[in-house]
């Protein structure tokens, strides 16, 4: 039976140990040799330490898991309040805007002894990501097809409208009539993020594989839509926002609160 009076409680091994790794951190992580001779293991103390440390991590993996159960606990109660928030806010946005006072440039108006409301509207683009789902697979699917026909053609002279006639051919035949025809202005404004997948080897020797990537799919880890909000709203401000299917310009109003 061990000595408990020569024996230090879990207690006092983690008190050492957290002096020491409080020393290392206050050294901005740098392991100095005196930090390194207090927390190696030696052939004379092996046995002794790695019982010590083994308490010790027991001690800290219990922690990480109490600690983990609070930070879910901090995290739900966040969205709570948040979503608090954000239903009053709502309610609050829809009586200024009823019996508010209108404004100058149109907005409510509301004011109280101890706080003024008023309404503001912003313009956001909201993307229509079934549509962007329909182009992308459509898209890479036409022109899989026609590489392997070997009557794929590119360059920077290409038209793209028979590719997006063939295309909205297919999208009208399998969602029915009503379907929306995508546009060319869909094709300059959806942008990809496309993930290779290949050796070193292969990136020497294959000089198409690019193109094997973008239609065949054989290097091809993974494609993303990338197109930023701000590069449509630019679009959309210049042309008719009809020739855009894959994104809508959407008006939200807000509640200033001072």
């Amino acid at each position: 039976m061990p000595d408990v009076n020569t024996e230090k409680s879990i207690f006092s091994i983690e008190a050492d140990l957290e002096a020491i790794f409080m020393e290392l951190e206050d050294n901005g992580g740098e392991l100095t040799p005196e930090l390194e001779d207090k927390l190696k293991i030696t052939q004379e103390n092996f046995e002794n330490k790695v019982s010590k440390y083994v308490k010790a991590i027991r001690y800290y993996e219990d922690n990480v898991t109490i600690l983990k159960g609070r930070k879910k606990n901090i995290e739900d109660l966040l969205k709570v309040r948040e979503n608090r928030a954000k239903r009053l806010r709502s309610v609050v946005s829809d009586a200024v805007i009823r019996y508010g006072i209108k404004g100058k440039s149109g907005n409510s108006v509301l004011e109280l002894w101890d706080a003024k409301l008023f309404t503001r509207n912003t313009e956001a683009i909201e993307f229509k990501e079934d549509r962007i789902a329909i182009l992308t697979a459509e898209f890479f699917e036409y022109a899989r097809e026609l590489y392997n026909q070997g009557i794929l053609e590119t360059g920077e002279d290409i038209d793209p409208t028979g590719m997006l006639d063939a295309i909205n051919a297919v999208c009208i035949a399998k969602y029915g009539e009503d379907f929306k025809p995508f546009t060319i202005g869909d094709f300059v404004n959806t942008r990809y993020t496309i993930s290779f997948n290949l050796t070193p080897k292969e990136l020497l020797t294959d000089t198409q594989y690019i193109l094997k990537a973008f239609s065949a799919l054989t290097y091809c880890a993974d494609v993303a839509f990338c197109t930023p909000k701000n590069s449509i709203k630019g679009y959309v401000s210049t042309i008719d926002e009809s020739d855009l299917t894959i994104a809508e310009v959407k008006v939200n109003t807000s509640i200033n609160i001072k």
